[in-house]
């Protein structure tokens, strides 16, 4: 298990330690490269698992079998899907695998740079940068699925049996708001085939596998990251010990995500063993610091052409879609949290998920509330791994005769009811994904860029942005992207 949580840590890094010293100028990138490989094995250490662990260490031979198909499967349905999402997907690997590092355009005789999080695009565009753009597709499937394969091994670890296996994927596929009622509820008829649900409420909560086949970059880090943080053998100040690079990693993946994984964070922090480990630690928070700042600076632009500002004066009905949103998506997760959970379950962790769920769609960040999509992430993986705990206590209790086992199945029944309405969302999203394997659609094709993809498409300052003197003299000289 020590080994299975380093990976974690490499794979997060990889693309980091890349960008470091294919995007940044000598002088900035090795520093930190070099800092960098000193910090992720320092802090490894900080994520082993103690041998008294009461998390199974006996996962056998077919549970792995199980969880290796599973993530050959999500990765294939999110790949071939053509979900709406992936035109940018497509467009980043192809621009990445064909032009110079940093990538730069002209857009208006006026020199531009590709300005995004990048760290999930990078792996795969080296490779077919190195072996050929025909390797483009298969590096994107083989990245993406080890990186569903991590996340997956540590979420099923906990099952002991086929059946708390099933529970566990049930959970998982299900675990989310009731998106279809909530469609009912505003328009009055069922949604269209085809269409995400998540939009019928403009703060899109997806249900768990609905994001891992829409946003592979937002998801990957947020359940690494939750992997390595919500292990209930950690203690709050070995947390804190890996804890300012673990943000700094999931922001070079995801700004957004970052954003709510820093407040688990703090929360470790504030007691006072936390406050030591940070001190003791005080090496690795200065190369977190230094490896953040010209990450920030790189992805700088203007202001003024952002979509942000508080919610009540965004020109939307916040107080109606608040009130639903909390309706149909947090209050039901709640519900079935607290439902399925036992006492030993950590409730600071849970009160700071509430007070992040209630608050991200107040302010907005992002063409389509960016940030209330994404910033709570890593809250929803905290209440999917400790309903999927509680889940577990209570199936194993299922199996005594005494008060205490009818308790269980019938909190385990409820809580099954409860999710069955938010599992629609997740089977209706692998619906595109399911037809186009049929039609054996496994290899697409990556054959536009950026510029064709983005230049009329209303989101061009989201990908591409003007250079700038500062962003000049960090990064290196490249040609223009054709």
């Amino acid at each position: 298990m020590n080994l299975y949580r380093r990976l974690i840590w490499w794979y997060l890094s990889l693309p980091v330690f890349i960008f470091l010293l294919s995007w940044n100028s000598h002088i900035i990138g090795m520093p930190l490269f070099c800092g960098l490989l000193f910090a992720v094995e320092h802090v490894a250490q900080f994520s082993d698992i103690k041998k008294n662990s009461q998390i199974n260490n006996q996962f056998n031979v077919g549970l792995i079998v199980l969880t290796v198909i599973l993530a050959v499967l999500v990765t294939w349905l999110t790949i071939v899907g053509n979900f709406s999402d992936w035109w940018k997907h497509r467009a980043i690997f192809f621009d990445l695998s064909r032009c110079e590092w940093p990538v730069n355009y002209e857009f208006n005789a006026i020199r531009h740079q590709l300005s995004f999080y990048l760290m999930y695009y990078i792996p795969p565009a080296i490779i077919a940068k190195v072996i050929g753009l025909q390797w483009l597709s298969l590096a994107v499937i083989i990245w993406t699925m080890i990186g569903y394969g991590l996340i997956f091994f540590g979420y099923f670890y906990r099952s002991r049996t086929i059946i708390e296996w099933f529970i566990l994927l049930f959970l998982l596929v299900s675990f989310g708001g009731w998106d279809v009622l909530g469609w009912l509820w505003i328009t009055g008829h069922w949604p269209p085939f085809g269409q995400h649900l998540a939009t019928w409420n403009v703060f899109q909560s997806s249900s768990n596998i609905s994001v891992f086949y829409w946003v592979p970059q937002h998801v990957i880090p947020a359940w690494l990251s939750g992997v390595l943080l919500f292990h209930p053998s950690l203690q709050s100040h070995e947390k804190v010990r890996f804890g300012s690079l673990l943000v700094v990693l999931v922001a070079y993946w995801s700004p957004l995500v970052a954003i709510g994984l820093v407040f688990f964070i703090i929360l470790d922090i504030f007691s006072l063993v936390g406050i030591r480990a940070m001190l003791n630690s005080s090496i690795i928070y200065f190369f977190s610091i230094c490896l953040i700042i010209p990450y920030y600076l790189y992805l700088s632009r203007d202001a003024s052409l952002l979509n942000s500002g508080w919610s009540w004066r965004s020109g939307i009905d916040f107080q109606s879609y608040y009130l639903e949103f909390i309706f149909f998506t947090i209050a039901v997760l709640f519900v079935i949290v607290m439902v399925l959970v036992g006492r030993r379950v950590n409730y600071q962790y849970l009160m700071l998920t509430l007070a992040l769920l209630l608050l991200a769609p107040f302010y907005r960040l992002g063409v389509f509330f960016d940030l209330t999509m994404r910033g709570p992430l890593v809250a929803y993986v905290y209440l999917s791994m400790a309903a999927g705990d509680g889940a577990l206590n209570l199936l194993r209790s299922c199996g005594t005769a005494d008060r205490k086992g009818k308790q269980g199945m019938g909190r385990l029944t409820l809580a099954i009811l409860l999710l069955i309405p938010s599992g629609v969302t997740g089977l209706y999203d692998s619906i595109p994904g399911i037809n186009a394997l049929r039609y054996h659609s496994t290899f697409p094709e990556y054959t536009d860029g950026v510029r064709t993809s983005i230049e009329s498409s209303g989101y061009q300052y989201q990908y591409v942005v003007p250079a700038t003197p500062i962003k000049n003299k960090i990064l290196l000289d490249s040609d223009v992207c054709p």
